[in-house]
């Protein structure tokens, strides 16, 4: 097989390096045989499946532009002589290749509509998301904290509660630094990573009971009491706390605009299916769905007895 396909493929993107489709001819040859032909324009097609963040990359290598065009040179003889054979022909076939054109133009669809709603000005939206979301971190603070666990496994809750008391008391008598008591006591499962001291965390990341005592807490060095949840005693040394400091909107800008077309999108994609299944003149045939089951035989299948 003659083959100048690296000439044609550097052809395919030289005009346009990186960017969209190139400025070839879409009947330019890129391999033929006899009436079997892949020209640009397949190449151009087969490129619409290759994510548009790799399609540069792709456009840019003539190996893998030789290796698309060789696929489908393959693909495409193959098909010839499936047709030449009468394949074509039966009805399964017939409805298999209806299927696959279906799936591709519904894909190519739901394109089309994201596209639409991708090029919605979403920002006057994203200012109002942007605002709820600034307002909700305006009324956040982390806490810094220092944290002791003692849980309920391997003893009842009173021996629990005694143990949790005594490491308090020696905590606060200052004899004993607290991150040591931590790292000796503690049974929080975070307590390899981090030896007791948390640094600072959400208000809100806490249990109830510890979030609403560490809320109530503002000297530095406070020790808490053990504060009883349903995992076990929990001994907590308040460091300090800080408001949270809200990013700004263009910081924000591109994330939330896209997270926004990305629920437009969900919308629209789910009310279209929504609205196809409940035409009115949709018709649901159950019982000839029921009537093409074909139960297994799930009877255990007895081994064949070993040949002496």
């Amino acid at each position: 097989m003659r083959f100048e396909l690296p000439l044609a493929a550097a052809l395919l993107f030289a005009a346009l390096p990186g960017a969209g489709a190139s400025a070839v001819a879409p009947e330019t040859p890129i391999i033929v045989d006899g009436p079997i032909a892949v020209d640009a324009r397949d190449i151009e097609a087969f490129l619409q499946r290759v994510p548009e963040t790799h399609r540069p990359d792709v456009r840019a290598s003539s190996e893998r532009l030789a290796t698309i065009a060789d696929n489908l040179f393959i693909v495409r003889t193959l098909a010839s002589k499936a047709r030449a054979d009468g394949l074509d022909k039966d009805p399964e076939v017939q409805r298999r290749m209806v299927q696959i054109q279906e799936a591709l133009l519904a894909e190519i669809y739901l394109q089309k509509m994201e596209k639409a709603t991708t090029a919605i000005n979403l920002e006057a939206r994203a200012r109002e998301l942007f605002q709820v979301q600034a307002a909700k971190s305006a009324a956040e603070e982390q806490v810094h904290v220092q944290y002791l666990t003692i849980g309920l496994v391997g003893r009842t809750r009173e021996m629990a509660a005694e143990l949790a008391r005594k490491l308090h008391d020696e905590a606060r008598s200052g004899q004993h630094d607290f991150l040591a008591l931590a790292a000796r006591h503690s049974e929080d499962p975070d307590k390899t990573k981090n030896g007791g001291e948390l640094g600072y965390r959400p208000a809100n990341a806490f249990p109830e009971a510890v979030a609403k005592r560490i809320a109530e807490m503002s000297r530095k060095g406070e020790i808490s009491a053990p504060i009883e949840t349903a995992t076990g005693f929990h001994i907590v040394r308040f460091m300090d706390r800080k408001k949270v400091q809200p990013p700004t909107f263009e910081a924000m800008k591109e994330s939330i605009i896209a997270a926004e077309k990305e629920r437009l999108f969900k919308e629209r994609h789910e009310a279209l299916v929504r609205q196809i299944r409940s035409s009115s003149t949709v018709t649901v045939y159950r019982k000839n769905v029921e009537a093409l089951v074909v139960p297994m035989d799930r009877t255990p299948k007895k081994s064949a007895p070993a040949k002496p």
